[in-house]
């Protein structure tokens, strides 16, 4: 876990002008950081003085591969990644092919009906930076994660849910082992506290 003192004026680029780039430039800035929005629709070489920034926040659309051209990849980041290092409190992550948004809304659902103090977010719902300031160590965040946005997670949720995984996104991944190892990134970092929940009925899901 990181302290929110870790962004303060630091020079952050926040790649793609969707609602998650301007989530995430809109925390950003309350923490104190000098963010700049860079987005294709501002034309040709919008990413050529890349390097010149502390940290680059990526949207899930945005390929790594490409921002590399520019800048070394430890300074590449997501909303995701950095919502994993700055929770106070447990997070339910929910992946697969088919089924993840039904499965997150009931799970969150369940917690709220049991009174406990639940936040929906991720691939569904509201960004998790957007609620983060309503956080306890007492709270639950159940998470909808797409590929994109697993692609390069370093953390692994306390509770991880992998449902069907068959083969999606191949315009995107260059092939169904980049986006089946992307998927598995969910419990790749997890250690004998936590816990993963899997549909062995989907050899890809294993």
């Amino acid at each position: 876990m990181i302290s929110l003192n870790h962004f303060k004026n630091k020079k952050i680029a926040v790649i793609g002008e969707g609602i998650e780039g301007k989530s995430s430039a809109k925390f950003l800035q309350k923490q104190g950081a000098k963010v700049t929005i860079l987005d294709q629709k501002q034309g040709e070489g919008y990413l050529d003085r890349l390097d010149e920034y502390d940290l680059v926040v990526r949207s899930p659309g945005i390929k790594i591969e490409m921002l590399e051209k520019y800048v070394s990849r430890n300074k590449i980041t997501s909303q995701t990644k950095i919502f994993f290092d700055i929770s106070p409190c447990p997070i339910i992550g929910i992946t697969g092919t088919k089924g993840k948004g039904t499965t997150s809304t009931l799970i969150y659902e369940m917690l709220k009906k049991d009174r406990k103090d639940a936040h929906l977010g991720g691939n569904i719902g509201q960004s998790p930076l957007e609620f983060f300031e309503h956080l306890k160590s007492s709270s639950v965040v159940v998470l909808e994660l797409s590929s994109f946005q697993l692609l390069d997670l370093h953390k692994s949720p306390h509770i991880a849910v992998i449902l069907m995984i068959t083969s999606e996104h191949l315009d995107y991944h260059p092939n169904v082992l980049e986006y089946i190892s992307a998927k598995r990134n969910i419990i790749k970092f997890q250690n004998s506290s936590d816990f993963a929940i899997i549909n062995r009925d989907y050899v890809a899901s294993n």
